[in-house]
């Protein structure tokens, strides 16, 4: 029979560069930024059909970003290190404005913040996302942190190597510029993954959520 917690140890061995079988085990990043933003509530059917601006369906919300510098060894001489950022937000179900009517908005009578995390985490990765750049880092480029938020759920928004909140313009958004570790042996594959495992380790052992979910 095969010894699935062996192919395990091993494949971490090989996607992260260990010899141990174990995943890191940092419990925080490097550095935590708080910010406030201007949401726009998708919910909010005025400005959906063009009867008011934006701006007037907007509130702004509370966000951390957060950033983890991942280093990977290449040779005796050199070290790839990457910043891997992602956006922290948080339930806005006492915030947003109600569904109806269309053709204005109306806000709850008593606005309820978040006090603090909540017990479920959702992790959205943003993936190949366009624009590819620094223009391209945003909280909710699609509404799906918007939906997420509105739901009652606590969101961290992450993106890729080299992608939007990560860009290098020194570099350009091309995971081909990896190949040329990978050919010496570096496990690259770490700049992708470490980031989601530090992500889950920071929210249960540091924030205290109890499920996480990607």
């Amino acid at each position: 029979d095969t010894d699935w917690l062996d192919v395990r140890r091993r494949l971490v061995n090989v996607l992260f560069g260990v010899k141990d079988g174990r995943l890191p085990a940092r419990r925080k990043p490097d550095a935590v930024v708080l910010s406030f933003e201007d949401q726009v509530f998708g919910n909010c059917l005025c400005a959906t059909r063009g009867l008011c601006p934006a701006s007037a369906c907007a509130k702004q919300v509370k966000v951390r970003r957060l950033v983890w510098t991942i280093k990977v060894p290449v040779n005796d001489t050199y070290t790839i290190a990457l910043n891997s950022t992602a956006l922290l937000s948080f339930n806005t179900s006492g915030l947003a404005p109600d569904n109806e009517p269309p053709s204005s908005v109306i806000w709850p009578e008593v606005s309820i913040a978040p006090n603090g995390e909540g017990d479920t985490l959702v992790i959205y990765h943003n993936g190949h996302g366009q624009p590819c750049t620094q223009e391209g880092c945003s909280l909710d480029q699609d509404g799906t942190i918007d939906w997420l938020n509105r739901l009652g759920y606590d969101t961290l928004h992450m993106f890729m190597p080299l992608y939007q909140c990560n860009h290098d313009p020194s570099i350009g958004c091309d995971h081909a510029w990896f190949d040329q570790f990978l050919e010496q042996g570096a496990p690259v594959f770490r700049l992708f993954l470490e980031p989601v495992v530090l992500a889950i380790n920071y929210a249960i052992e540091t924030l205290g959520y109890r499920r996480v979910v990607l």
